[in-house]
């Protein structure tokens, strides 16, 4: 074998390409991959001077391939196919870079006795999907662990970003919707005069809270805000002024706004409690935590969605749950019919002619997108794309 490999060297014409293919791994630098490639010096040195002054040949990830294709020592095609970018160089060592394709898909479905992950990634869609679908948009007003239900429906119209044929990944959620017996829940991705791209409602409201829904991803509801309620351990008749949520030992807590830490430590019956101060108002309070986050003390201050400990079952606990209190004005209030505010201002009136617009032109792009992809379905193709004429935000 190694006789016939030098012998397929030596009869080689001096004129043949030979193709040379390396991938990235970890630490490994673009000017050492062309090193190995046995182009000659010059050409090298023209190579790595033509991409230096081109792009930033540091930016080069594992998993980024290169394809180099030489003519004895001399350079016939260079090709990049990275994470982000794609361009070659031909034999006159003139650089081309490949522009990233913007494309617009409808991914459309209905939960059917499992997950809303399983249902959009069934239709298409990808985890990191699922994640801004839910933990980006709508984790203000649903929380998808314990309130979906079968035949809840779901659209979302977004870009899928290509380079060439080579998809990368989904842009921008132009829309999203999700629809349950008694609601239906909108998202439009609209950018107002002067200020940053954000989600709004068919109104004209940021979905964006002051309060999350819900302080940690939970399994179920184990006891809810009562005036009167059998307390598990001490069995008297007593008011349970907050929202027991089951979840897992370690389960991660997370603050639901803004504010400052005015408790850490434990509390008696709560065992290790935190409790927030939101603004004048509002206060929130966390316990039977297993332990909680160092960084988080009493003093310092903490913004929506920062982890501050997580679930445990100490004191006056029959099992692991998160005990959570909320009061407002110095009332204890039901945490499940808070009605918190939103965040940013709503679009102004001087715009919502503008924002109505847009929506029609959503609405249009959906009909289109579904007569597309009802044609795919019948011709066989699992996705169907079109170009339009709303650019990536």
């Amino acid at each position: 074998m190694m006789i016939l490999a030098i012998l397929l060297i030596i009869t080689q014409s001096p004129d043949s390409v030979i193709e040379y293919n390396h991938t990235m791994q970890r630490g490994s630098t673009l000017s050492e991959a062309i090193e190995m490639s046995g182009l000659g010096k010059d050409s090298y040195v023209k190579l790595i001077t033509l991409l230096e002054d081109s792009v930033d040949v540091r930016k080069c990830y594992p998993g980024d391939k290169i394809n180099i294709k030489r003519s004895g020592n001399k350079i016939v095609e260079f090709s990049f196919e990275g994470k982000y970018l794609t361009y070659s160089v031909d034999s006159l060592y003139r650089f081309k870079r490949e522009k990233e394709k913007l494309l617009l898909t409808l991914i459309h479905g209905y939960i059917d006795g499992g997950f809303l992950w399983e249902a959009i990634v069934s239709n298409g869609g990808s985890p990191n999907l699922v994640y801004r679908f839910t933990d980006e948009i709508f984790i203000w007003d649903i929380d998808f662990n314990v309130e979906t239900r079968t035949g809840d429906e779901f659209l979302v119209i977004v870009y899928k970003r290509y380079m060439g044929d080579r998809f990368l990944g989904f842009g921008n959620i132009l829309y999203a919707s999700y629809k349950q017996v008694r609601r239906e829940l909108r998202a439009y991705y609209y950018t107002p005069e002067g200020k940053r791209p954000d989600y709004y409602n068919l109104e004209g409201k940021s979905l964006q809270r002051v309060f999350l829904r819900a302080p940690l991803s939970y399994t179920r509801i184990s006891s809810r805000f009562s005036k009167s309620r059998l307390h598990p351990i001490l069995r008297i008749r007593r008011p349970h002024l907050g929202v027991d949520y089951a979840a897992p030992i370690g389960t991660p807590v997370k603050t639901i706004g803004d504010g400052k830490v005015i408790l850490r430590k434990w509390n008696g019956g709560y065992g290790n409690q935190v409790v927030i101060q939101h603004g004048s108002r509002y206060k929130s309070y966390y316990g039977h935590l297993s332990r909680f986050v160092s960084r988080v003390k009493k003093g310092s201050y903490v913004k929506q969605g920062d982890i501050i400990g997580y679930v445990g079952s100490t004191g006056l606990s029959t099992g692991p749950h998160l005990d959570f209190r909320i009061k407002r004005d110095g009332r204890w209030i039901d945490p499940l019919k808070l009605d918190p505010p939103s965040r940013k201002d709503p679009i102004s009136q001087e715009e919502m002619e503008s924002f109505k617009e847009y929506k029609e032109h959503i609405f249009s792009l959906q009909r289109q997108l579904e007569t597309c992809r009802n044609l795919s379905h019948m011709l066989g193709i699992r996705n169907s794309l079109i170009k339009s004429e709303v650019k990536q935000p």
